[in-house]
């Protein structure tokens, strides 16, 4: 649904350009036919200024205010989320971390709701989102549903830490756990990484805003 949502929007950004573009060729016709200085120096403004200036509100900036809001999170943001987005979050730290994912349907997930791969080896994961020490019976349903959806590897990823029992199932399944500590450095890792590419972003937008 998130990414039908961003397709849309992006379409929708595309289209008010292309539409833009094609009344600023609209005008350069008609100013032809009035043969207007004044006309003429008004288009020249538009296509050198105007044009940057509209590429960077419709395309760049929404792309960077997006980043800066996740760059922001912290874990006490985190603890906050519904167990969805936070599922969805999750995903997108792993993508950072150089999985390919794909979030499950929700209801009826069978315990894995996120689907990653990396490296040729596929990962069950189970997203736990809470204020208590997570139990075994998280790593018992993500070993469980590792043989349904056919991966190699379980994993559950909390926001907090796991019982003792839960690590010691952990070990004798070789199921992959993901604590308060680890997430922290998952979180630190992508705040860096969308701060230089916004900086980034904005080095390129001032070099083709600028004259």
């Amino acid at each position: 649904m998130a990414r039908r949502r961003k397709r849309r929007y992006d379409n929708s950004q595309s289209l008010l350009l292309v539409r833009t573009m094609l009344a600023l060729l609209l005008i350069g016709i008609l100013g032809r036919l009035l043969s207007s200085e004044l006309f003429r120096c008004f288009l020249i403004f538009a296509v050198f200024v105007g044009l940057p200036a509209l590429y960077f509100f419709v395309k760049v900036y929404p792309h960077r205010v997006r980043m800066e809001r996740l760059r922001c999170l912290r874990l006490a943001d985190v603890d906050t989320m519904s167990g969805h987005t936070f599922e969805h979050y999750v995903a997108r730290l792993m993508e950072h971390q150089g999985f390919k994912t794909t979030v499950t349907k929700g209801s009826g997930d069978l315990g894995v709701d996120i689907i990653a791969r990396k490296n040729g080896v596929s990962y069950a994961v189970q997203c736990k989102r809470s204020s208590d020490n997570i139990p075994r019976n998280a790593v018992s349903d993500a070993v469980a549903g590792k043989q349904h959806y056919g991966c190699q590897e379980a994993m559950v990823v909390t926001n907090w830490y796991f019982t003792s029992g839960a690590k010691e199932l952990a070990r004798s399944t070789h199921c992959v756990l993901v604590d308060r500590e680890t997430l922290a450095r998952w979180i630190q890792s992508f705040q860096r990484r969308t701060l230089a590419e916004s900086n980034l972003q904005q080095t390129e937008g001032n070099g083709r805003i600028s004259p």
